[in-house]
């Protein structure tokens, strides 16, 4: 009966798992769509319940990641009343050929027309 160490419990299963985990840890790295300089973590737990006689002992072996969280998605978001007068919100995107409701001036460029007021206009 070997001894054992780290590399020889269950036949080397805590290596394995660990390999595993890495594997998501740079795979999380490489990822675009997470926080590039968050920390990632690998855990590593092993308990030891020892029977009452103190000649054996169930094992339990358990291995996980805490990877980077995925980015926050931000935008902007535009304020104005739409045809039934209630208060709306329209997305700032650029693939959004016009805005609901609202009119869009091309001597603006834009999709979004502010409102006179807020323009400064009269």
């Amino acid at each position: 009966m070997k001894q054992v160490d780290l590399s020889t419990m269950k036949g080397g299963q805590i290596i394995d798992m660990f390999n595993e985990e890495l594997k998501k840890v740079l795979a999380n790295i490489a990822d675009a769509n997470v926080k590039p300089d968050e920390s990632r973590k690998i855990t590593i737990e092993l308990s030891i319940k020892p029977d009452k006689s103190r000649r054996t002992a169930q094992t339990k072996i358990d291995v996980h990641s805490k990877l980077a969280s995925v980015k926050p998605s931000e935008g902007l978001l535009f304020f104005d009343e739409n045809d039934s007068g209630e208060m709306a919100a329209y997305e700032d995107d650029y693939k959004q050929p016009e805005l609901d409701g609202i009119k869009e001036e091309p001597e603006h460029g834009g999709i979004y027309k502010m409102p006179k007021a807020a323009a400064g206009g009269n």
